[in-house]
């Protein structure tokens, strides 16, 4: 670990590196939901940090390379004075899509939103959708002569 933090420049008075074997970091990753993959650099993974309550279930997650200070705070405020967060929002839902599109750049070492990964699922899904209307279409015609 202190390999690591020197190669990538992380470190200092108020930072704790810990290790663990791979069975207690599969468990720790799959409970907050970070996915992480083995690539030729080390790991593949998104920016992601994870806010969670006294009883250990994940009270926020928090997307992203960059993010504002309040992302972070804002969830930890709410936890300390005892706010509940909702099982689904429109920021929750937002943060989501901000994970799947956000894509690390290995030639700048920074992550950035991919706006070409939303084009694409929204033109899949309208492709889809079209088929489908002409599908139900054709079949009523069908069913309507008799044929079906």
């Amino acid at each position: 670990m202190r390999s690591f933090a020197r190669q990538h420049h992380a470190g200092g008075e108020n930072w704790l590196f810990a290790a663990a074997d791979a069975t207690t970091i599969d468990r720790l990753a799959s409970a907050v939901g970070f996915d992480f993959a083995a690539s030729a650099g080390g790991f593949d993974h998104p920016a992601q940090v994870t806010v969670v309550d006294k009883e250990g279930r994940v009270y926020s997650q928090i997307y992203g390379g960059s993010f504002a200070i309040p992302a972070v705070v804002e969830p930890l405020k709410s936890l300390i004075f005892g706010g509940s967060r909702p099982v689904f929002s429109l920021a929750g839902l937002g943060d989501r899509i901000k994970l799947i599109c956000t894509v690390y750049d290995p030639r700048t070492g920074r992550y950035y939103f991919d706006y070409s990964i939303i084009f694409s699922v929204f033109i899949g899904a309208s492709f889809l959708a079209v088929a489908l209307h002409f599908l139900v279409r054709e079949l009523r015609k069908s069913m309507r002569a008799g044929r079906v």
